[in-house]
């Protein structure tokens, strides 16, 4: 596997993730492969703690770390293993 080819502010990253009870953060896709580039977006999977999947704030969620870590990329894609059927 390849080094991931966005910068994560482990500080930054870590905040969020307990403010909006983010279990795990895992990145998937061009991210992590060498065909990533200016217009790739950023694959994400994340799981919520029990009981704390955030609804509708999950779209807040999404934007604030696209702030962070795409600099002008295209949006995150976000799947929960808890809103998958």
């Amino acid at each position: 596997m390849d080094k991931l080819k966005i910068r994560v502010r482990a500080k930054k990253t870590g905040r969020f993730l307990r403010r909006n009870h983010i279990r795990k953060l895992a990145f998937f896709g061009s991210v992590l492969r060498d065909d990533f580039g200016p217009d790739s977006d950023v694959d994400v999977l994340v799981e919520f703690e029990p009981g704390k999947t955030p609804g509708f704030a999950f779209f807040g969620m999404q934007e604030e770390l696209s702030q962070s870590w795409t600099q002008g990329r295209p949006e995150y894609t976000w799947i929960s293993e808890q809103i998958l059927p």
